[in-house]
């Protein structure tokens, strides 16, 4: 159905059917708007005339400003005295000096991505090079070669491919982050010809978007953050001749009505995610900068009420994001990073929110891998808030650097491994001062459980070499999940500080619907599935879901030996014979995984188990019976996987991922596969390869022997027990005295059979 269609009055009814009166009352609002707005009965339909603008602006800005005088408005705004913004902003001579000094070697890598932005070419999401035409077509998608309609925004089937190709290729385009590095590349070089894109860009972009026509006024989200651009390539563009006063009043007077559209459409009940909180921000920002238009006060006061309303909403208490998504989680330490900054600097800081954040910087910390990056867990939007600096969008260091200059936190900043240059921008060199003033530390504990939002993470060190396991036992995610994959026990592995099993990805939200599915699908993460179904049951939309796998985590210890992990969930109790899925995992620290699978059942199943292995990862078997995985770069042995069950093979399959929005490349596949009968069980041992090649051997009965170097582990699993070298880890129903399991030593050797 497209956005012109209307649903049958029974569907209209359904939808209805248990919303609450407010929720009633804002979404009539928002229809009523829309409605007057295609029927040219609204004030915010057309670009405004100087009559109108100038009505817009705010009692005390009339007073002091000639009426319709443009040059008296740049000339206050050059002036610096009206409107609050970032630091990093302020100061442009200081800013420079701290820039060159810091990241000397990003200079010239700003500037040749600038050049490129001159030359229209765009890298966005994971394309390289696009090319939207000369001049630029803002409503053009270059990969399906399709042109979006004309018409007012709700009336734009967005989500519709045939309609508009890829809605997110444009927007992203029409977000106009790239002004950021055109503005950098200005003050850098003081060559005006960067400055000199920005202004034609803008204009260009305000000739063909009439307000209210087409797809880029159809996302309020969207239009906040082109607003947060836009003000702040406007604070980059202020020494420049291209900003004449004619510009700056009609961009201003573009703002206006990119924040009146936000306020009068926010996501509160249609997306009350990331959605609601990237508008709320755009309002803070452009109320906050400009208070002399008229509507700023209430902008500022809505955009903090909302922060302020939605963290402990949006972020568990554990720091966890709802959506069950690392990407948006990155998201939303942005917003609120970069509200908090702001709201410091106008002297009224965000209230309720510090003491979440840091817990959300906390998790974004030990989820990041040894090189980094954070897993794909759930839904990569391939965005981000601004691109301040150029490290990969999947990175959550750029955030835990500025937050440790926020907030005094030596973790954070070694986590960080260094000052960002997005410290500098939000924060200013005095950011970038306190950073370089902490004494950066790591945390205590290497591994942790964060059990609200059902991640646990192991780890044997705070090195860039480090071994580490994330899995994934929590719920499926915020409201319908739409964010969520069906990843429920899947885990993500990095061996000696390089990512070796993977989450498959997302690849695009507006792909045919089977690439969609495909990557959202249970087959698509390091876990297992149970005859070819998806833990949670996939739904007839892109962003939808029937039933939805409940994970329990059942058992979570850590000690500086150990860590283990029991847990299970129930999405395939819905087939014709009902299955319970059980994960456990032992890390012994320095040496292996212990995955063991129990698929328990009273009849016969397909079983797959997963291991999807990184880019570059070549997998081949062996003659122990394991399957090897070499660094195709390096050519290192990096581990091996052994699997036992009571019937079974590995197939290894020329596969693909998606390790950004856009991005599909060549990767394997094992899958261990087996038919089950009843309940069965399925071992695996994951070992980082050392010095002496390891190897693990089962002996019959739930017995192992697991060696590598220096050491020799026997290994006993039984349904409800696990021991390592004679030692209790694990005992279901009679717990182990937690002394004891801390003073387990799994340096002591033994043999099964003598």
């Amino acid at each position: 159905m497209t956005a012109d269609a209307f649903p049958p009055r029974r569907s209209i009814l359904s939808k209805l059917r248990g919303r609450s009166a407010a929720e009633l009352r804002s979404r009539g609002m928002q229809l009523a708007h829309a409605w007057m707005e295609r029927a040219g009965l609204s004030s915010l339909t057309g670009e405004p005339t100087d009559e109108v603008f100038w009505n817009r602006l705010s009692p005390d800005a009339r007073r002091r400003l000639k009426k319709y005088d443009e040059a008296a408005l740049l000339d206050e705004f050059r002036s610096g005295t009206v409107g609050v913004f970032f630091l990093g902003i302020a100061d442009r001579d200081a800013s420079i000096r701290c820039f060159r000094a810091t990241w000397p070697h990003a200079v010239s890598a700003v500037i040749q991505r600038a050049d490129a932005c001159r030359a229209g070419r765009f890298d966005l999401l994971g394309y390289e090079g696009l090319d939207f035409g000369n001049p630029i077509d803002w409503h053009y998608d270059p990969i399906a070669r399709r042109t979006a309609p004309r018409r007012h925004w709700s009336r734009v089937a967005y989500l519709d491919p045939g309609v508009v190709g890829d809605h997110k290729v444009i927007w992203e385009l029409n977000r106009h982050q790239y002004f950021l590095t055109l503005g950098r590349a200005y003050w850098l070089t003081g060559d005006e010809k960067y400055a000199q894109v920005i202004a034609e860009h803008l204009s260009s972009w305000m000739d063909d978007n009439s307000p209210k026509i087409g797809v880029n006024w159809a996302s309020s989200l969207e239009v906040a953050f082109r607003a947060i651009a836009w003000t702040w390539a406007l604070h980059f563009l202020r020494p420049s001749q291209h900003l004449t006063p004619v510009l700056f009043r009609r961009v201003v007077a573009f703002l206006d009505l990119h924040a009146r559209h936000v306020a009068a459409n926010l996501s509160t009940y249609f997306s009350p995610n990331t959605h609601l909180t990237g508008e709320a921000l755009g309002l803070f920002v452009v109320g906050t900068a400009f208070p002399q238009l008229d509507a700023s006060p209430e902008w500022r006061r809505t955009g903090r009420a909302v922060l302020e309303g939605q963290i402990s909403t949006q972020v568990r208490p554990d720091g966890t994001y709802v959506e069950q998504s690392l990407y948006y989680h990155r998201y939303t330490l942005d917003i609120f990073l970069h509200g908090l900054a702001l709201s410091r600097r106008s002297g009224d800081p965000l209230r309720g929110v510090e003491q979440r954040l840091q817990a959300a910087l906390d998790h974004a910390a030990y989820l990041a891998r040894p090189d980094g990056l954070f897993p794909l867990i759930g839904d990569d939007d391939g965005g981000e808030l601004l691109p301040l600096d150029a490290r990969p969008t999947n990175d959550f260091r750029s955030a835990l650097s500025t937050g440790a200059a926020m907030f005094g936190r030596g973790d954070f900043a070694a986590a960080a491994g260094g000052v960002a240059e997005e410290t500098l921008w939000v924060l200013g060199p005095a950011g970038v001062e306190h950073f370089d003033r902490l004494v950066p530390r790591r945390p205590t504990t290497t591994s942790r459980g964060f059990v609200d939002g059902g991640y646990y993470v192991m780890r044997d060190a705070w090195t860039e070499s480090a071994n580490f396991l994330a899995i994934d036992g929590g719920p499926h995610g915020f409201l319908n999940g739409g964010h969520a994959h069906a990843d429920s026990l899947s885990i993500e592995v990095a061996v000696g500080g390089r990512a070796l099993f993977v989450d498959g990805g997302t690849l695009s939200y507006s792909a045919d619907l089977a690439s969609r599915n495909h990557f959202r699908c249970t087959a698509a993460h390091n876990t297992v599935a149970v005859d070819g179904a998806s833990s949670s049951e996939i739904g007839g939309g892109a962003f939808q879901w029937g039933r939805i796998a409940r994970a329990r985590t059942t058992r979570w210890e850590s000690t500086p030996a150990f860590d283990l992990f029991d847990g299970w969930h129930d999405g395939y109790m819905r087939l014709d014979v009902p299955t319970r899925h059980e994960r456990m995992v032992l890390f012994a620290k320095g040496r292996y995984w212990l995955v063991r699978d129990r698929i328990v059942s009273d009849g016969e199943h397909d079983v797959s188990v997963y291991f999807h292995c990184a880019p570059g990862i070549v997998a081949t078997r062996d003659g122990s019976g394991s399957i090897c995985f070499v660094d195709s770069l390096t050519h290192e042995d990096r581990a091996r996987l052994w699997t036992f069950a009571p019937s079974g093979a590995f197939d290894i399959v020329e596969d693909s991922v998606s390790p950004r929005y856009g991005q599909r490349v060549a990767a394997t596949t094992c899958v261990y596969k087996l038919r089950t009968t009843s309940t069965d069980e399925i071992v695996s041992f994951i070992m980082p390869v050392g010095t002496t090649s390891p190897r693990a051997v089962s002996m019959g009965e739930g017995a192992y022997v697991v060696a590598g170097d220096g050491f020799e582990d026997t290994v006993v699993i039984g349904a409800n027990r696990l021991s390592v070298n004679d030692v209790d880890l694990l005992h279901v129903g009679q717990r182990v005295d937690h002394t004891e399991r801390d003073a387990v030593d799994l340096s002591t050797t033994s043999r099964v059979g003598g």
